[in-house]
């Protein structure tokens, strides 16, 4: 379940129960948050405004593939080059994603202490870059039956419509499953649905996975997103997740 906090952003009622956990997204109401050189003022008053210092913050260098980095110091950089995921360790390290229509995928082993982000994009997504995060984080010492995932807001299967091809690729892909399926005529694929199964594939318990509705096409009042935005109102959303210190626990090195 989405909730609506009173700065504007979101955050995920799964996530509710760990009070160490930091899990939100940015909205419109935020403004424009896409990472680059000469944003990083505007990020960094969001990220103040969280508690976040600039220099805890770690981010990707997104390019729609399904490679997944392992954050292992403080000193990893703002940004890690051309992954769409993170995984890490450490406490006070906040890792983030930009979205506008692609698929936020969070990540959180509360026993082991270790947290994930996903950009899942149509490639990435077909090349399964939450079930490849799963799997580095069992690698990491997780049972999967230990993570909870949250699903961002994206753009629903209502508003995706793609060509004939990209669809086959998706039916082929998840054959028995109306991930792509037509509508008055067109190809529609529903991104969050593909990502929730590859979670389940993975091992996670259906309780343990927060899929609300959302579209950011049909609520572009809220979300920004890359179909539906004309160029003078298009922006990016920022989701941030990372661990307080946790005294109970002691701090995973790797």
């Amino acid at each position: 379940m989405i909730l609506r906090n009173n700065n504007g952003t979101i955050s995920f009622s799964i996530f509710s129960q760990f009070p160490e956990l930091v899990c939100l997204m940015s909205t419109r109401n935020n403004g424009n948050l896409w990472i680059s050189d000469k944003g990083l003022g505007i990020i960094e008053i969001f990220l103040n405004k969280q508690g976040i210092r600039l220099n805890q913050f770690i981010t990707m260098e997104q390019c729609h593939g399904n490679n997944v980095g392992i954050v292992k110091n403080r000193a990893d950089g703002i940004k890690i080059k051309k992954v769409d995921g993170m995984v890490t360790g450490l406490s006070e390290i906040f890792i983030g994603v930009n979205t506008a229509d692609c698929v936020p995928v969070f990540f959180y082993n509360p026993q082991k202490g270790l947290i994930g982000v996903v950009h899942a994009g149509w490639k990435g997504t077909l090349e399964n870059i939450s079930g490849k995060t799963m799997q580095i984080l069992n690698n990491l010492g997780s049972d999967p039956k230990e993570i909870f995932a949250a699903i961002g807001p994206h753009i629903g299967g209502c508003c995706y419509i793609v060509n004939s091809a990209r669809a086959a690729n998706f039916k082929n892909t998840f054959p028995n499953h109306q991930v792509a399926f037509q509508d008055r005529g067109s190809w529609h694929i529903d991104l969050g649905l593909a990502n929730r199964l590859q979670l389940l594939e993975s091992g996670i318990l259906e309780s343990h996975i927060d899929t609300p509705i959302t579209c950011t096409s049909c609520q572009n009042n809220l979300y920004f997103s890359f179909r539906k935005d004309a160029k003078d109102s298009y922006g990016e959303m920022l989701g941030v997740i990372g661990m307080r210190k946790d005294l109970g626990r002691d701090e995973i090195w790797i």
